[in-house]
């Protein structure tokens, strides 16, 4: 039998377990230096947005071929962090798990070198989020920092999207640069930096490119 999430007595329980699931990633961040966060946000003011009893969501990579789990999953971990904190409640995907939203991620490693030369790094979750206004907020313009040599650029989007109609409502992107043999250029370290960024005072003002410290 399909379960359908949307009551208010589960959102304690998925807060709570969501928060202890993933606390040592957001503490081992938070302890190292990381540079500055370019973010920009799109949404419609939807009902989503409110900020009390958000709603049920689900966390799934927009390749959605379950590739790579493990690179994966820093970032999946991280989003879902940040979804608690803000007042959703977070449930594993299963075939009878039905929320009211879904968040569709994708995420851009590249290496660029110190001629300025970039090759991708494949972690599995490439691609666009499929949403009103994919890729956008990327190469506007921000100083992202940088001491010249070997570094890695990390870019995370992010699509909310209604259940019911397929809509998306909200749309979110995030961009990092760090030294390639900097603790912040590690795959966990970058992905609660930038999860913590692209939801800070969410929803956002939609349009506008912020730069996070």
């Amino acid at each position: 039998m399909t379960q359908r999430f949307n009551g208010k007595n589960i959102f304690q329980k998925a807060r709570i377990l969501g928060v202890i699931a993933i606390l040592p990633m957001g503490l081992s961040a938070c302890m190292v230096p990381t540079g500055p966060v370019e973010v920009t946000r799109f949404h419609n003011n939807a009902p989503a947005l409110e900020t009390v009893n958000l709603g049920t969501i689900m966390v799934v990579p927009f390749d959605g071929s379950g590739k790579n789990i493990l690179s994966q999953s820093p970032y999946k971990a991280a989003i879902e962090r940040e979804l608690t904190n803000i007042g959703y409640a977070v449930f594993p995907v299963g075939k009878d798990v039905v929320t009211q939203y879904k968040v569709k991620y994708s995420v851009e490693r590249v290496e660029i070198d110190s001629s300025g030369s970039r090759s991708p790094i494949s972690v599995g979750v490439g691609g666009g989020t499929g949403g009103y206004r994919s890729g956008f907020g990327v190469g506007v313009g921000i100083n992202l920092g940088g001491s010249g040599g070997p570094s890695v650029e990390t870019t995370l989007r992010i699509s909310m999207v209604n259940i019911d109609d397929n809509i998306v409502f909200w749309e979110g992107t995030a961009r990092q640069r760090a030294g390639a043999k900097s603790p912040a250029a590690q795959p966990g370290i970058a992905a609660s930096k930038l999860a913590s960024a692209i939801f800070m005072n969410f929803p956002g003002k939609s349009g506008e490119t912020i730069t996070v410290k």
